[in-house]
């Protein structure tokens, strides 16, 4: 009597027949269509590079935890008694279940029309201290979390959905001076309140920057960044970026502070990206990069994945000048005077 094969054999053997060739099947292959044909490369000669890049770098430097948690402290002036609720930790039970935190829940609108909807947790602390020895230490971190929008009427006032932090660190010595500042950001701010003077709409992202200044100048940025109602030089709606750059403060003589290592880039409404490559590292015979390689601001520039023949070359001196100025520690703190929490 013949061994019987077991019934997964059997249905492996099945699948396997289910896909042979039929000896009766044509044997010619089977015509692919038209060849495709190549899309055509997106106008640019309109397009100033080196503003639009130096234009997206001043944007993604402003994107930082200060705008939701400015928008948070404006909103938090419009509550009133039981709209909304405010609670001790984490009021939505979907969320984390531990926090030293504050939070508000609630879907209400109070007496003037100021409608508060979601749920909103956040925590800060704030210190100062002075020794003889290191002078004035300031330290401050703060967190935002939620899915809430508040509004008056159709205007949206604030909205959050995602969560963020930052931290300073501030050390003054007489005439010594070292600020520490990073920001994470994985959210959606929007509304009047949190962009005063920034791109209207607001803006979805991805972003972790940190910088320093005082006795050392340096710049790390990496993630993405979507504006709602604002295109960069007229044409691009996100940047995307992933560089370091040392400024002149504290530089050592092997140092680049002619441009940065990474890279920036654009996006147009299309879907179409403009990627611009920094390698400011000298060449050491064994690349032949020219004239891409070397510390002179100029990179490579890519569009739609193709290498561009002329460089791009930006002057990014004006990072620091000014761009990057540190929160005041005081905006850390937030007074819960009169706002009857409840746990």
């Amino acid at each position: 009597m013949s061994p019987r094969l077991p019934r997964a054999a059997w249905i492996g053997l099945l699948g396997l027949l289910s896909f042979a060739p039929s000896c009766a099947e044509d044997e010619e292959g089977i015509d692919p269509g038209p060849t495709p044909k190549p899309l055509d490369p997106p106008d640019v000669s309109d397009v100033d590079f080196p503003a639009a890049m130096s234009e997206a770098m001043g944007l993604a430097l402003s994107v930082n935890a200060r705008s939701a948690w400015l928008g948070h402290a404006q909103t938090l002036s419009l509550a009133e008694p039981g709209c909304p609720s405010f609670y001790a930790g984490f009021a939505d039970p979907e969320m984390a279940d531990e926090g030293d935190g504050l939070s508000w829940y609630d879907l209400c609108t109070t007496s003037k029309g100021d409608g508060f909807g979601g749920t909103f947790y956040w925590e800060s602390a704030v210190s100062v201290t002075e020794d003889e020895a290191s002078g004035e230490t300031t330290q401050a971190t703060r967190r935002v979390e939620g899915d809430a929008v508040v509004s008056q009427g159709d205007t949206v006032l604030f909205e959050l959905d995602g969560d963020g932090e930052d931290s300073l660190l501030q050390v003054v010595d007489g005439d010594y001076r070292r600020v520490v500042y990073s920001s994470v950001m994985d959210a959606t701010v929007t509304g009047t309140l949190p962009f005063p003077d920034g791109p209207a709409g607001g803006w979805r992202t991805d972003l972790n920057l940190s910088w320093t200044s005082g006795d050392q100048d340096t710049l790390a940025a990496n993630g993405n960044v979507y504006f709602f109602d604002h295109l960069i030089a007229g044409r691009f709606d996100s940047v995307n970026m992933d560089l370091t750059l040392q400024g002149p403060t504290g530089a050592s003589p092997e140092s680049c502070t002619a441009e940065p290592i990474g890279f920036i880039s654009l996006r147009d409404p299309d879907a179409f990206w403009y990627d611009l490559v920094f390698d400011p590292l000298e060449s050491d015979g064994e690349y032949d990069n020219d004239p891409y390689a070397g510390c002179d601001g100029c990179g490579t520039l890519y569009i739609r994945g193709v290498k561009q023949e002329a460089p791009v070359c930006l002057d990014l001196s004006w990072v620091w000048s000014g761009a990057l100025t540190p929160p005041a520690a005081a905006d850390y703190a937030l007074g819960l005077r009169g706002l009857g929490l409840e746990g």
